[in-house]
């Protein structure tokens, strides 16, 4: 009989301005601060605030663009999507996820901001890239490991809650080589 093998330490355990949790439950209880209304109701009355999207105003494969402008934020490569798929665990409300496979997803801030966070679903890990004013690489992250459905019993991907810190970031990258959803994103 083998030895039990330790669990592996995931590859962004070791870098200090991110954090990754995965949520085993389908069911998510959100404790940020959401902003009231829809994209087409009035700005926040600061954009330095912590604000939430959650997507619940968008409509199925509706592209996702400036829709939250008003809320500095604006999003590139996005399309939003109402899964059917039960590995993806259907939610009552759409998630945003790239126009066409293998592709990137971009989100762009109209004022530079000191952290980011949200939370994914994917089938494979999810690269994350951060950015600053003058192009500069802030952070380089993975987030996920490999998952696999088998046919007879499909099941769902767990779910990724991140948090990222750093300063001054103005956009942020997310790409993978297979589907993935962000559900949630927050910024401040």
């Amino acid at each position: 009989m083998p030895p039990p093998r330790s669990k592996p330490q995931p590859p962004w355990s070791d870098v200090p301005n991110i954090q990754v949790q995965t949520i085993e439950s389908t069911e998510l209880s959100i404790q940020w601060l959401e902003h009231p209304g829809s994209a087409g109701s009035d700005p926040p009355l600061h954009l330095d605030q912590k604000i939430q999207l959650n997507f619940r105003d968008l409509h199925r494969f509706e592209p996702v663009h400036n829709q939250y402008q008003r809320w500095g934020v604006r999003f590139e490569g996005a399309i939003a999507l109402q899964p059917s798929n039960p590995a993806f665990a259907a939610a009552d409300t759409p998630s945003v996820m790239p126009m066409s496979p293998r592709s990137l997803m971009t989100i762009h801030f109209q004022q530079p901001q000191q952290y980011i966070g949200g939370i994914l679903t994917g089938a494979q890990p999810i690269k994350l890239w951060l950015y600053g004013p003058q192009e500069q690489l802030l952070v380089q992250q993975q987030i996920g490991c490999m998952s696999y459905v088998y046919p007879v019993a499909p099941q769902a991907f767990p779910k990724h809650q991140f948090h990222c810190s750093a300063a001054n970031i103005v956009r942020v990258e997310l790409s993978s080589d297979a589907p993935f959803l962000l559900h949630h994103f927050f910024w401040g």
